[in-house]
């Protein structure tokens, strides 16, 4: 059988194994929750300028729609006989192309608060990231300090005190 100092020695030894295990496990365990923030936070990025795209290509599109709108305007009106070089049937026109430029932007305005949201929501996660790194450091040197002291009060108990 072992006489108390061996064993005493083998349960300090146990407990920084144990220590080092755990400070090991926890660093791994903060850079892992990085990791899976930041490809969270490429995502976003990546929804952000599919958003931006999308409303480049909606505010396109609205300025197409008002162009067609002026076009059939003119042609109904010049069908009618008026005529479409001046007066009320250019305030038509121009307050048609001034509507839709309104509508445009107001497409391209929404894609990019839509946008904004993407890219604030990526700098959360990545401030989350490194939040749950330093969270692991910290675990892991709590361990560490929790099973050095464990292991020095075991071989303090060895020597008798």
């Amino acid at each position: 059988m072992c006489e108390p100092t061996t064993l005493a020695y083998i349960a300090g030894g146990l407990q920084l194994a144990q220590g080092v295990a755990g400070y090991q496990q926890a660093r791994a365990q903060g850079k892992y929750q990085q990791a899976v923030a930041e490809q969270n936070a490429r995502a976003q990025e990546q929804q952000a300028q599919d958003a931006r795209a999308r409303g480049v290509v909606a505010g396109e599109e609205q300025r197409d729609r008002a162009r067609q709108v002026g076009a059939r305007q003119a042609t109904g009106l010049a069908a009618s006989g008026l005529d479409i070089s001046s007066g009320t049937s250019l305030d038509l026109f121009a307050e048609t192309a001034t509507l839709g430029e309104y509508d445009a932007q107001v497409a391209e305005n929404n894609a990019y608060r839509e946008a904004f949201g993407f890219q604030t929501r990526a700098a959360e996660s990545r401030a989350s990231g490194r939040n749950a790194r330093q969270a692991g450091r910290n675990r892991a040197f709590g361990t560490l300090l929790t099973s050095g002291a464990s292991a020095a009060n075991s071989f303090s108990t060895a020597y008798g005190g």
